[in-house]
Order: structure tokens, then C-alpha cells, then sequence
């Protein structure tokens, strides 16, 4: 009997260990037909890593990490606005040390304001982006790109003199600032910058020695070089000024680290008050649930709960996601900007659950006549108040615009199909009985947008 029963457990475990390995394999295979495929069609280079009840369980990579070096584990990118995740963090375990309140307001930390509004202005606003403080782009003199070279007092004076967009605690607008004063006010309460107080709290308890603060200029050896798309070409990426991102979006890390990083909420390692603290929705944000530090994707019929964070800036596209059911996690980090890591996600989980087709495999070309091309340009409408769709065609090649963003070129699949690259969009031209174009149906990230020929 027990030799029976040790039989039965022994074809078990080596069921199941089959089984996984085939899931492996096979998510493997398809991500990385996956990502030559965008690599080819819209440049992407970097890694995508996914992990599995505490495991890697793939890691594939693709394209370069500068112009003589490839792809490895210790890859170190810049991950922009997922730098929110660990400073919510942080903020959390503050509150737990009662060093700080969530209702506390700037007034405590920031006596010298003497704006009735900034002064109400508390941390549990700052950590939702329910503050009214604006984006980076609401700081006088700020341009992407360009150096604004500020100390931290003229930092905190360029966000303080920048207008709010509301009363504070009425709405909800995405703000880098808020995050920068988060920052400040750890540095304050604690009496450390906030590189060592990462450090203590997250990265050395947590082991990840690939993460850490980036500074302008800084010249880290594994660092991946950055490049940006033009139109149709590959450029060296702007440099970026971190005057205005501590805490916002001026963290470094490596797939490895970050996984480490996502990992961490599956288990006991931080307590439950703080995780549920941060995965509960605070706010809503342009129709997108936020916690603290982290947005919600609640479970519908077609989506699966998640937590994620992306984060984007000259030279780097990231994206964290969570999904706390399966234990399961996906980093997406790239040297390339700007990219739809969204749509990378969405291609990625199809993949990954097997609910779908993701673009495995490429789509050919097909090279139309003049006269096949010159019925298509034209205005096309969603409706009133809805942005234009134009089709353009200039020097024998298609291009779309919506409303006043830019132009992007469109392939096509066949007489009436088309696709984007860049802006993965598929168009479908209706014809009528005569071979006149009438309308054009625009499909992007799952949803079908209906345009009528004007």
C-alpha cells in the first residue's frame, strides 16, 4: 500500500513538473516570436519578465543594451514614474512608525506657505493625486529635456509658486510634484535623503543592489543606453533633468530587482494593513481606480484584478504589473521611447493566459496602386464633439491623424485593412456598392471606434 502510494505521488510531481515546464516552453516560444516581431515593426528593445509564485519563469530579451553590448540580468534601466510605488511605500511605513499622519497637511512640514489651499493640502491627497497640484508641465520653466539644474529650495519654490488645477481633496489629476514633496517630507522626518532612507527601508532589506537613486549625469557601469523614436528614426534619447523627480520618477533598477520588488506583496513581508492600504482604490484618474502609488484594474468580465504602475521618460519605457489572484507578475523595461507598454501588456497577458491572439506573428505588406490608394484619403467622423480622423496620402504613403495629434504612417493588409506600427491600430475602410470608401472602423487596444467619410 505505501509502495502504491509513494508511486502515485512520484507520477504526480512528475505530471506536474511537465506541465509547468510545457507552460514555460511555451510562453517562451510565443513571447519571443512575440518581441522580434516588435522589434521589427516599432524598434522595441529591452526585456520582458514574468514571474510565477515566486519564480522566473520567463525572462526574454531582445535588441541591445547600447550600441556594443546586449542584454543581461544585471541590465540597469531607468524606471520613471514606477519610482511612485516605492515611495508610497515608504510614506506607509512611516505612518506605521507614527512619524507621520495621513491626514497631516503641508502646513506641518511647510510652515513658510502662506496659500490657504497648499497649506490644506495633505498626505493622503498627495499619495491619491487628489492634491490639485499639476503635472511637471504646470512648474514655471519646466520643458522636457532641458535642464532646469534646481537645488532643492528652488525646486520646492517652483512647485509651491505653480497653480493648483482645484480645491485640493474635490478631484483627482496625475502629479509627479506631489511626489517630490512626499519625498522631501520623508527627508524631513527622518533626517536622511531619500536615496538612504530606500535604501534602509526597501532595497537593503529586500536585497536589490541594482536599484537606487539616479542622479543627472550620473555614469553607472551596466547602465542601458536610451534611445527615442522620430517619426521613422532611432535617436540617441534626450538627456532628462532630475531636478523636479525625487521620488517621482528618478529610480534605476534591473528585471531581477523589480521582481524582487513585485514579489514582496505576495507574502508576509509587509504588513496587511499597508498592503491593503495601498491597493485600495483612493481615487479615480482619467476612468483608471489609483491606490496609493499604484493603479487598480478591477475584475470584469475581460480582465483579470491587477496592480500596476508604467512609467515613461526620454530612453525608457517600464511597466510593473501584479496580478495578487495568481501570484503572478509581469515586468516590461525598455530603452527605447516612446512606446505603448500598455498594449504591450495587453498582448503579453493574452499570451500569458492563453485568452487570445497577441500579434505572434507579423504581418506582411501589401503594396497597393496609386489608384487603390487615392480613394482613401479624406476627413472621417466619430460624431459632434469627437476628434477628426484624417487619412493622408502623401508621396504614395497613407498616413492617420486624430484630431491635432501626429501624423503616423499605415500599411496596408490588404485593399482595405491597415495597420499602424508605432501606434499599433488596425483601420478596416467600409465600401459601398459603387467602390466608394464610406467609413472606416479604427480598432486600438481591443475597442472599435466607428468613423463616417464627411
Amino acid at each position: 500500500m505505501k509502495k502504491c502510494g509513494f508511486l502515485l505521488m512520484l507520477c504526480f510531481h512528475l505530471t506536474y513538473h511537465c506541465a509547468v515546464a510545457q507552460f514555460q516552453d511555451s510562453i517562451a516560444d510565443k513571447l519571443q516570436r512575440y518581441l522580434a516581431i516588435k522589434k521589427k515593426e516599432i524598434g522595441f528593445s529591452g526585456m520582458v519578465t514574468i514571474c510565477r509564485q515566486g519564480k522566473i519563469v520567463c525572462a526574454e530579451m531582445v535588441g541591445q543594451c547600447s550600441a556594443d553590448t546586449y542584454f543581461n540580468d544585471s541590465s540597469l534601466f531607468k524606471v520613471a514614474s514606477v519610482t511612485k510605488s516605492f515611495t508610497a511605500m515608504l510614506v506607509m511605513l512611516a505612518c506605521a512608525e507614527e512619524r507621520i499622519k495621513l491626514s497631516d497637511s503641508l502646513a506641518i512640514f511647510f510652515p513658510r506657505l502662506d496659500n490657504h489651499e497648499w497649506r490644506s493640502i495633505t498626505i493622503d491627497q498627495l499619495l491619491s493625486h487628489r492634491a490639485g497640484i499639476a503635472h511637471n508641465q504646470g512648474v514655471a520653466g519646466f520643458v522636457p529635456g532641458l535642464s532646469m539644474g534646481l537645488n532643492p529650495e528652488q525646486a520646492l519654490a517652483a512647485i509651491f509658486n505653480s497653480k493648483l488645477l482645484f480645491s485640493p481633496g474635490t478631484q483627482a489629476a496625475y502629479s509627479s510634484p506631489g511626489y517630490y514633496l512626499l519625498a522631501t517630507i520623508l527627508e524631513q522626518v527622518y533626517h536622511k535623503r531619500y536615496a538612504d532612507i530606500l535604501a534602509e527601508k526597501i532595497t537593503g532589506p529586500l536585497k536589490m543592489n541594482h536599484t537606487g537613486v539616479y542622479r543627472t549625469g550620473m555614469d553607472l557601469q551596466n547602465m542601458c543606453a536610451g534611445y527615442h523614436q522620430v517619426k521613422d528614426s532611432m535617436i540617441p534619447a534626450p538627456g532628462r533633468d532630475f531636478s523636479l523627480m525625487k521620488g517621482s520618477g528618478d529610480l534605476f533598477s534591473s528585471a531581477a530587482d523589480l521582481v524582487s520588488w513585485t514579489n514582496s506583496f505576495s507574502g508576509d513581508f509587509w504588513s496587511d494593513k499597508i498592503r491593503a492600504s495601498l491597493f485600495a482604490p483612493h481615487s479615480d484618474i482619467d476612468g483608471h481606480s489609483y491606490g496609493y502609488g499604484w493603479y487598480i484594474r478591477r475584475e470584469e468580465a475581460n480582465a483579470k484584478k491587477a496592480y500596476y504602475h508604467g512609467g515613461g521618460t526620454f530612453g525608457s519605457s517600464s511597466l510593473l504589473v501584479i496580478y495578487p489572484a495568481y501570484q503572478l507578475t509581469i515586468v516590461i523595461l525598455s530603452n527605447v521611447s516612446p512606446l505603448p507598454v500598455n498594449v504591450f501588456w495587453a498582448d503579453v497577458e493574452r499570451i500569458l493566459f492563453d485568452t487570445g491572439d497577441a500579434a505572434v506573428s507579423p504581418l506582411a505588406v501589401r503594396q497597393l496602386s496609386p489608384q487603390q490608394l487615392a480613394i482613401l484619403p479624406g476627413a472621417y467622423s466619430a460624431g459632434a464633439g469627437q476628434p477628426v480622423l484624417q487619412i493622408i496620402l502623401n508621396e504614395g504613403r497613407l498616413y492617420a491623424k486624430l484630431g491635432t495629434r501626429g501624423a503616423f504612417e499605415i500599411f496596408a493588409a490588404t485593399d482595405v485593412e491597415f495597420y499602424g506600427r508605432k501606434i499599433p491600430v488596425k483601420l478596416l475602410f467600409s465600401v459601398n456598392g459603387t467602390g466608394s470608401i464610406t467609413g472606416v472602423e479604427a480598432w486600438y487596444n481591443g475597442q472599435c471606434t466607428r468613423f463616417s467619410r464627411q
